[in-house]
């Protein structure tokens, strides 16, 4: 079994600041808007995002669905699962990883935060664009930022 201090410390090595959660084996860490959570169950990664209208189906401007793109992502990171989750008025995508999977976890979290990855969903047809250190650009640019 992975001790998870030790993967907390991975994450600080990077510039992360994490924190133990009280009286669990939970630990929270952040870097610039990119957060993961590490516990026995494994590590989600979680990067905030913008959700304008709603809709039940997205693709991005060069005709990737949501579903596409996050089978792309999770087989890029190595990902357990990817998905995005709409919380009231915002976005999150969301990467979990297995505890076996640490070194990916603090690869994919470390790139989010320094090319600032995100997505957003956005207007009238219910485009999701996919945002790399400010602009928005093609699925495969920003799929590449992972490598």
């Amino acid at each position: 079994m992975v001790e998870l201090k030790r993967v907390v410390r991975l994450f600080e090595k990077i510039g992360a600041k994490c924190r133990k959660l009280r009286r669990r084996n939970v630990y929270e860490c952040w870097k610039d808007d990119i957060t993961a959570t590490i516990s026995e169950e494994g590590i989600t990664i979680v990067s905030p995002g913008e959700f304008r209208v709603w809709y039940s189906e997205f693709w991005t401007e060069d005709d990737y669905r949501e579903k596409d793109v996050l089978e792309k992502l999770e087989e890029i990171t190595g990902a357990r699962d990817a998905e995005i989750d709409i919380p009231c008025g915002s976005i999150k995508l969301k990467l979990k990883f297995d505890l076996d999977r640490v070194a990916d976890a603090v690869h994919v979290f470390n790139k989010m935060a320094e090319e600032e990855l995100w997505a957003a969903i956005t207007n009238i047809e219910g485009e999701l664009r996919l945002i790399r250190r400010g602009e928005q650009v093609s699925t495969e640019e920003w799929l590449e930022a992972f490598k």
